[in-house]
């Protein structure tokens, strides 16, 4: 049944007081939660209504009478569970309230957790509703809020949002137990909380400064854009020069009409050149990640590479970073969203209605981090971890050398993995491999990256512009130096081909599930019945249609797939597992910040992968600056229990890391 309260009377709800609704609610440990708002942003929209619900009683409350402060005992109760949809958002407006709820559960954040990984699966309310409920909820009607206000439609509505919760939650406590993933959905409903108090503190930007940067960034634009046409120009590349005649010297002109900013345009210069620009994927790509490693042979890549450097600062981080400042705030507050496939949270949103820039992406050189200052009174705590990756890596495979290389102190790792690589580098000091042996050294950079992402030889030789016969030398090398290395990914591949996920770590049992798997195990089947391959190289002899148009593609696809749910098995649980130190290290400190009263006086302006930025009126940096550490190491004491992560936390009037 739904109840109204307000001054209004509708004679098909029943009318309700605040005191029935906390009354009715007293012993109830299991409330759904949710709000109507004029819009997203809870400094520029208000609250139009609050609901509460169970399955058998929905409370809606017009805001406007009866503001948040009149419930505020009952969302402060500890003992009180709040099933929010997408609870990241309706936060949002409860720390605008300063109400911080103790206990969530967002069904939309744990359908993520049961379904990390496919991408067909749809989480909103309308779809899981009907998933576990089989009941139809019309979300188009939400539009109305703004056009009928309260109407007895738009109160139905906002009632039927919290009236499944309960038997969502239901469901999903269930399928959680099945698949062993209660600790993760624990992890993201606690988490979620802290989350979206970084949302809500934004970040100051300081617009002169940007401004002024901007526009050294575009003069730096233009030279670069001379610098190319310059280089065509003395090369005589005829097909990109347009000559004209100039009506004042009585002499040529000569331009080039080539666009720099058009990758079809670039590829076929390119092309002609001599440059490689097919990617690992068999496409043309003048992606910087696919130039890089031939910039010492074409003396047009630097040029072009620092084109784009700059091209990139005046569009992606140009003027529209302005349009991002909060006109309330005047600093930038971004969205995030809380799981990626890796567990890993992302930022920014271009939706026609939700635009907000990726705070996560912003270029990491000093010039573009300054700008992002804390404001008057104000001081940062930027932490974070040395090595995050690499550590979580020693730890998971637990090689010897790279235990010895981190319990030993050794220093530089690359110069390492190059002495292990290589023979006549074994007995040599690590700073003279480094000074002395810069090539060897890059090799092994390269190959300690591609191989923890899932590469092989292949993939070492395209990154480092080598044969594929020297590319897998040192992939074969490598694997014989760190034989445990080799020895943790074959059981991750055999134990993702063998479940259909990706398990991330055994601490909170995450784990991404390869959407395509059955795809995959009907291929599989196939390539492995008996006579394919017979009949596939009998086709392939004669080059027969049959071939060209099935067994050819068939094949392809499985082995595509394959690879694909490899390098996966490699690479997630690396990344999930520094995805989940994060977390609990946001958890631990925004822990701290509530239990000594210091919410919305200490803010956390950002979030990126291994790092967190924290505000904080100067007279608390000394003290919060061994808090933030200590939150961050001992997340990482959880997973991380031969080699231990360290944090680094520094003072600074700007982002600095």
């Amino acid at each position: 049944m739904i109840y109204y309260v307000g001054s209004k009377v509708y004679p098909q709800f029943q009318s309700a007081t605040i005191e029935d609704l906390l009354e009715y609610f007293k012993n109830i440990d299991e409330i759904g939660l949710d709000t109507e708002t004029t819009g997203f942003d809870p400094y520029t929209s208000k609250i139009l209504c609050y609901q509460f619900g169970t399955e058998e009683r929905q409370y809606v409350v017009n805001a406007e009478e009866y503001p948040l402060l009149f419930v505020k005992k009952l969302l402060l109760d500890t003992n009180k569970t709040f099933l929010i949809h997408h609870a990241g958002f309706d936060l949002l407006f409860l720390y605008h309230a300063r109400i911080i709820l103790q206990n969530v559960w967002d069904t939309f954040l744990s359908e993520a957790v049961l379904h990390k990984g496919d991408k067909k699966v749809r989480k909103s309310l309308d779809v899981v509703a009907y998933r576990y409920c089989k009941v139809t909820l019309d979300k188009s009607l939400r539009g109305l809020i703004h056009s009928e206000g309260l109407s007895p439609t738009v109160i139905e509505y906002a009632a039927n949002d919290v009236k499944y919760l309960p038997d969502i939650k239901r469901h999903q406590e269930r399928l959680l137990k099945k698949h062993d993933l209660l600790k993760s959905a624990k992890l993201e409903n606690e988490f979620v909380k802290a989350l979206a108090y970084i949302s809500y503190s934004g970040i100051y930007l300081d617009r002169e400064e940007w401004l002024k940067k901007y526009q050294e960034d575009y003069d730096k634009l233009m030279e670069c854009r001379s610098s190319l046409d310059a280089w065509l120009l003395n090369n005589n590349y005829t097909n990109y020069i347009d000559t004209q005649l100039s009506i004042e010297a009585f002499g040529e002109v000569r331009k080039c009409t080539i666009n720099w900013a058009s990758p079809l345009q670039v590829s076929k210069l390119f092309q002609e050149i001599g440059i490689n620009v097919i990617n690992s994927e068999g496409k043309a790509s003048v992606d910087v990640k696919n130039l890089q490693y031939q910039k010492d042979k074409f003396d047009i890549l630097p040029l072009y590479i620092d084109y784009k450097k700059y091209e990139k600062a005046t569009s992606t981080y140009g003027l529209d970073v302005l349009k991002c400042i909060n006109p309330i705030t005047g600093r930038i507050h971004t969205t995030f969203k809380q799981i990626m496939d890796t567990g890993r949270i992302s930022s920014g949103d271009k939706s026609k209605n939700k635009y907000s820039i990726n705070l996560q992406n912003i270029p990491a050189e000093p010039r573009t981090r300054k700008c992002f200052k804390a404001q008057e009174g104000n001081i940062f705590i930027d932490a974070d971890y040395s090595g995050q990756e690499q550590i979580i890596f020693a730890n998971s495979t637990q090689d010897p050398n790279l235990i010895k290389f981190y319990k030993d102190k050794m220093g530089d790792m690359h110069s390492f993995i190059a002495s292990k690589i290589y023979p006549e580098l074994s007995k040599l000091p690590l700073n003279e491999i480094k000074s002395k042996y810069p090539e060897e050294r890059q090799k092994a950079k390269s190959a300690g990256f591609a191989i923890n992402y899932g590469g092989n030889g292949k993939t070492i030789a395209e990154n480092l512009n080598i044969d594929i016969e020297e590319g897998n030398n040192i992939y074969h090398a490598y694997f014989k130096a760190f034989p445990q290395i080799e020895y943790y990914f074959k059981n991750k591949a055999k134990q993702a081909f063998a479940t259909g996920y990706i398990l991330i770590n055994n601490i909170f049992k995450s784990k991404c599930f390869i959407f395509n798997y059955r795809e995959f195990l009907d291929l599989q089947k196939k390539v492995n019945s008996v006579g394919f391959w017979a009949n596939y190289r009998t086709q392939k002899q004669f080059e027969t249609d049959y071939y060209k148009e099935t067994l050819l593609p068939l094949v392809k696809k499985y082995f595509s797939m394959q690879g694909e749910i490899t390098r996966m098995s490699y690479n997630y649980p690396i990344q999930g597992t520094g995805a989940e130190v994060m977390k609990l290290a946001t958890i631990f400190f925004f822990k701290y910040l509530y239990d000594n009263r210091l919410l919305f006086k200490v803010l956390i302006p950002n979030l990126v992968h291994d790092e967190i930025l924290v505000e904080t009126p100067k007279e608390f940096a000394s003290v919060l600056k061994s808090v933030i550490k200590d939150c961050m190491e001992r997340a990482g004491d959880v997973f991380c229990k031969t080699i231990p992560l360290e944090a680094t936390p520094i003072i600074t009037p700007f982002w600095a890391h």
